[in-house]
Formats: C-alpha cells, sequence, structure tokens
C-alpha cells in the first residue's frame, strides 16, 4: 500500500515512516468501491482529494456546450483533479466512474491544509501539480493560429484530456469541430480520413478514437 501511496503526486518524496505519520495521523478511510459506481460529477464541488488506489475509473467531459464529450480511462494510482482543489473555480471538470471494482481514499481540504503546514515536501508537491497544469493549458494553446489542421486536432484533443496516455474516445460532429479549430468541414473530413487510412484514428459517425494521441503530433 505505501508503494502505492508514494506514486501520488501529493505524496511523492514522503519515506513510508512518514505516510506511515501521516496514515496515523489522519486516520484514513480506505473505501471499496463497486463496478460502475459514481465517483463525483461534472460541476461538483472540489472540496477533497479522492484517490483511486485500485481498480480502472473512466472520466468523461462535456465541453464547448456540450458539442464534444471525451471519455478516458485511468489505472490506479490515480487522483481526481488535484489542481482545482484552490483556485477561483473550485468544481470537478469531469464526471468519474469506476470501470472496474476498486478502492479508493479522501483527503478533506482542511487536511490537505494542515497537511502543507506541517510537510515541506507536501506543499512543494502541490505547487508542482497547479504549476503543471497551468503549463499545460499555456503549451497546448500556443501558436494555435499557425499550425495545420492535425495539429490543431492535437491541441484541442489534449487541452479537454487529463493525461496524454491511454486511448481517447471523442463524440462530436465534423462541423463542431472544424469551427473548435477554425477550419472548414472539407478539410476536417479530409484530415480525418487520412488519420483513419494510416492506422492513427478509428472513424464513426460523430466519432473519433485514438489509441495514441501522441500519433496525431506533427513531427
Amino acid at each position: 500500500m505505501f508503494e502505492r501511496l508514494q506514486q501520488l503526486p501529493l505524496f511523492q518524496g514522503l519515506t513510508i515512516k512518514e505516510l506511515s505519520e501521516i496514515i496515523e495521523w489522519m486516520k484514513l478511510d480506505f473505501n471499496q468501491v463497486a463496478e460502475g459506481t459514481r465517483i463525483v460529477s461534472q460541476g461538483d464541488k472540489c472540496n477533497s482529494l479522492i484517490y483511486i488506489i485500485s481498480g480502472v475509473v473512466c472520466s468523461t467531459l462535456n465541453a464547448h456546450d456540450n458539442k464534444i464529450v471525451l471519455t478516458e480511462t485511468h489505472d490506479a494510482p490515480f487522483v481526481l483533479e488535484p489542481y482545482n482543489l484552490y483556485g477561483m473555480t473550485q468544481n470537478y471538470e469531469c464526471s468519474y466512474s469506476m470501470l472496474t471494482n476498486g478502492s479508493t481514499f479522501v483527503i478533506k481540504k482542511n487536511v490537505v491544509n494542515l497537511l502543507m503546514m506541517k510537510f515541506q515536501i507536501i506543499r512543494t508537491n502541490m505547487l508542482n501539480i497547479t504549476c503543471s497544469r497551468l503549463q499545460k493549458v499555456v503549451n497546448e494553446n500556443r501558436d494555435f493560429i499557425t499550425q495545420n489542421i492535425r495539429e490543431k486536432i492535437f491541441r484541442v484533443v489534449c487541452a479537454l484530456s487529463s493525461t496524454k496516455k491511454g486511448p481517447k474516445h471523442i463524440k462530436v460532429k465534423m462541423e463542431d469541430l472544424a469551427d473548435m479549430i477554425g477550419e472548414t468541414r472539407l478539410n476536417v473530413s479530409k484530415e480525418l480520413n487520412s488519420m483513419k487510412n494510416e492506422g492513427i484514428a478509428k472513424i464513426k459517425r460523430g466519432e473519433i478514437i485514438i489509441n495514441n494521441i501522441n500519433d496525431l503530433k506533427c513531427k
């Protein structure tokens, strides 16, 4: 268990002795969660850190006035949007449900505050989490106008994704995707067909499935 906890962003760099102290001090409550359980819904208040210790969780993001829906899967260990615990908008961006049986534990925000006061490494980890999120947003929107169509699609998918790992299942109409990236529907259709022929994506009516998001990035 300690090895899994050490993989979580907030606890990276802590010794097993320090983790033991934290677990005893916080009286952590580990919960078994059944397959299909909805953990949080998009828009819910983010007032805790929710850790997936075992199992597989599915995230679903509805964006651009529900014109695009992105679905991802995440293997444990995984934490639900720690960057939204603080800031102006403290709400979950995605809905999360368990794809398999698993286990979780929750740390309330006031406890996180106490942990940051007690452990400098945790303060540093939280700063790294929030700064990394900010850098991701900045990088994915940089030079958007000058990119070709495939690179623009890559940027949109990256901006909406929690991570570059794992397959991305995107539900979006062709004309809506074209509007998002500032291209014509015809040009987007041609590019998607090229991606399909290259084996990068599976294209269905109103759906795009990308197994490896990095295949979209132009070399």
